[in-house]
């Protein structure tokens, strides 16, 4: 049995390019970063350079931070039962058994 460590928020920095890699000046002087969940700096690092495609250039740890949730699925809508020629079972029931 394999114990997985527990993950935590790390915020990555990374450098901007532009469509042919080359590094993009940004104007402000603050760089843009990507929150990531992982266990550990390097983890957190491959994660945000595969989310963002960018060079990472720094990763802080986030204390206090919790982590997001995982997105609920949604449920396939039901087919109209009137439009498979279907009629529901209570639709079958006269009043007086209802």
């Amino acid at each position: 049995m394999t114990k997985t460590r527990p993950q935590l928020m790390f915020r990555c920095f990374y450098h901007p390019a532009d469509r042919y890699g080359n590094p993009v000046p940004m104007p402000s002087g603050d760089l843009p970063s990507v929150d990531v969940a992982a266990s550990s700096r390097d983890e957190a690092a491959s994660l945000a350079f595969a989310r963002v495609r960018a060079p990472i250039t720094e990763t802080q740890r986030l204390d206090d931070v919790p982590l997001p949730k995982a997105p609920r699925k949604r449920r396939a809508p039901k087919p109209q039962l009137q439009a498979l020629g279907l009629v529901t079972a209570a639709s079958l029931l006269t009043k007086e058994s209802k």
